[in-house]
């Protein structure tokens, strides 16, 4: 990343870097929590797991532990910091000496780890909530907590109208192998979709590179 598009402002880096606090907030797309969790919500940074992830994990983390669950905690942690970046104790120093991290954009997507390692954690979470149980409350807790989770994580998409054919405007670059295509006006509407998206859709009729 860094070698193709050069070194990442600090100031970008920065806005990019999650906070705790970040954890509260639930993405828009959250039918359940969209509307429900902390308000102040940034780009990137709405990273709220769900409440049953956290409370799995939460069982999961409960002694005595083994090597394993104490190694899946600290990838945690180390994920969750990563996450912060320049509002984490070591990044700002990994964005010092590492290349490859000064060409990282948005330390908050580090939440993909975190996310990883609470559900490897809520497997243990749901393991020893089930542990010596009889076969058929296993079954019927299991059935309650895959109905609680999905509800807990219950995402709000929305369909949006999409066109059958491209404006034709766009036949006079189709096949063309010698064209940069940039759409003017850039911008759109991004309470709706993204703004780029029908233009990265149109190109599927004519395929030239088009211009982020």
């Amino acid at each position: 990343s860094s070698a193709r598009l050069g070194d990442r402002d600090v100031a970008t880096v920065a806005y990019y870097s999650a906070t705790a606090a970040d954890y509260l907030r639930a993405h828009p797309r959250s039918a359940t929590w969209g509307n429900h969790t902390l308000p102040g919500r940034m780009p990137e940074r709405a990273l709220f797991p769900g409440v049953m992830m956290l409370l799995l994990a939460a069982v999961g983390l409960i002694p005595r532990l083994g090597v394993t669950r104490v190694a899946y905690a600290g990838a945690l942690l180390v994920a969750f910091e990563m996450s912060r970046g320049f509002n984490s104790v070591f990044y700002p120093y990994l964005y010092d000496w590492l290349p490859f991290i000064r060409g990282l954009r948005v330390p908050a997507r580090a939440s993909i780890l975190v996310g990883l390692t609470l559900s490897l954690l809520a497997g243990f979470g749901v393991r020893r909530l089930l542990a010596g149980r009889s076969a058929l409350l296993q079954r019927g807790a299991l059935a309650v907590l895959v109905i609680a989770i999905a509800v807990d994580l219950r995402p709000l998409l929305r369909l949006e109208p999409v066109w059958l054919d491209p404006p034709p405007i766009y036949g006079a670059v189709a096949g063309s192998t010698d064209v940069v295509l940039a759409e003017f006006p850039f911008g759109g509407n991004p309470t709706r979709f993204t703004p780029n998206v029908p233009y990265m859709y149109f190109s599927l009729w004519h395929w030239a590179p088009i211009v982020n």
